[in-house]
């Protein structure tokens, strides 16, 4: 019910139309506590924040996935653009110097790239003159005449360029040397034809915003990347214990939670919104925890500032799983006024009535 722009870990389809989760298996080993006394715990206290002072994130961390640069990687000279047919807007091949482009890859038979296609137009209105999207189709199974059929479908939910590769060139220039096995997949490219940002179009608005400003850095951005790459190895890591089934691992899963909201995880609001709403709703939690959930979101509210309306929106839902129904009609609010759209106004309006119902049925 509540309105959130991607599920728990974000949903991607791959060549074969399956859809699987943006999230890379680890085999872990359960978490290394270190060897020091518990410290006792009050009658009120998560026994896994409690927990946390221990988990010895030095030793967990040899654990993690090294960073591999893949072969296109950002600061590289975007691959030349190979255009066929052109289905909606109007483009003459290749990418210009001083305009910033998305480029922005989908498939007919792919849900999440449909999904997406609001987004994308939404973000084109946004950027009107600074920034040309590109939805370019690769890997469909459907003839030309089908895809320009299903394009003029779509009216206004595409309200961008629409091409299509030529031949597999995207596919094999762009996509394989980026290590992109899914669509959606995007691509920004800065003003000097480099690779800005790559990741799903539905995280796209604030790397877009970063390249558009005075001063962008393809290296800092290169850094920034690297070190969300080390956020999701960890999100990654305490995913497969509170996935486990087992109240132990849950709990360790969260220790380490709690662990990371003062390590790396304490300047990462989106991958603490991911974890936060993921605990909360996404099947397969073995234990849910609100007040995990409540420390996560608070943090990313306050790194952005309270201006993010889908992360005080997690929150607001942290708060009515605790059964604190008056606390999280007030956080509902604040998404509510922090939303800038008014189709995104009124969702949130349809949860905060749902939890001051709540609140009545509940006597206050």
């Amino acid at each position: 019910m509540t309105p959130q722009w991607v599920d728990a870990v974000g949903r991607i389809a791959g060549p074969s139309g399956k859809e699987f989760t943006m999230k890379r298996k680890m085999t872990v080993s359960a978490l290394v506590l270190a060897c020091s006394a518990m410290l006792p715990m009050t009658a009120t206290a998560d026994p896994a924040r409690e927990m946390a002072r221990q988990v010895n994130l030095e030793q967990l961390a040899e654990q993690l996935p090294e960073f591999e640069r893949p072969q296109l990687w950002i600061g590289d000279p975007a691959p030349e653009l190979e255009i066929g047919a052109v289905f909606k807007g109007n483009h003459s091949g290749g990418l210009q110097r001083g305009t910033v482009y998305v480029v922005e890859t989908w498939a007919t038979w792919c849900g999440p790239c449909i999904a997406a296609f609001p987004h994308l137009t939404k973000l084109q209105e946004q950027h009107e003159g600074d920034v040309k999207i590109l939805g370019v189709n690769i890997w469909d199974n459907k003839s030309e005449s089908e895809i320009a059929k299903f394009v003029e479908d779509q009216g206004d939910r595409m309200g961008y360029t629409v091409v299509q590769e030529r031949g597999t060139t995207v596919a094999d220039n762009w996509m394989a040397p980026a290590g992109r096995r899914g669509i959606p997949s995007a691509f920004i490219v800065d003003r000097e034809g480099r690779i800005a940002w790559m990741g799903h179009p539905m995280r796209m608005d604030e790397p877009l915003q970063r390249v558009l400003e005075p001063g962008f850095s393809a290296t800092a951005e290169a850094e920034r990347a690297k070190r969300d790459h080390r956020a999701n190895a960890w999100i990654s890591m305490i995913w497969e214990h509170v996935t486990a089934g087992d109240d132990a691992k849950a709990k360790q899963g969260y220790a380490l939670g709690y662990a990371l909201l003062e390590a790396d995880l304490k300047d990462q609001p989106e991958s603490l919104n991911r974890i936060a709403w993921a605990v909360l709703t996404a099947r397969g939690v073995h234990q849910r925890n609100a007040d995990f959930a409540i420390a996560a979101a608070t943090r990313a509210c306050e790194l952005t500032e309270w201006e993010n309306a889908s992360i005080i929106d997690t929150l607001a839902r942290a708060y009515y799983e605790k059964g604190d129904n008056a606390k999280a009609a007030e956080m509902q609010q604040k998404a509510v006024d922090a939303a800038t759209e008014e189709a995104e106004k009124d969702d949130y309006r349809k949860v905060l009535d749902y939890y001051r119902q709540q609140q009545a049925s509940a006597g206050g």
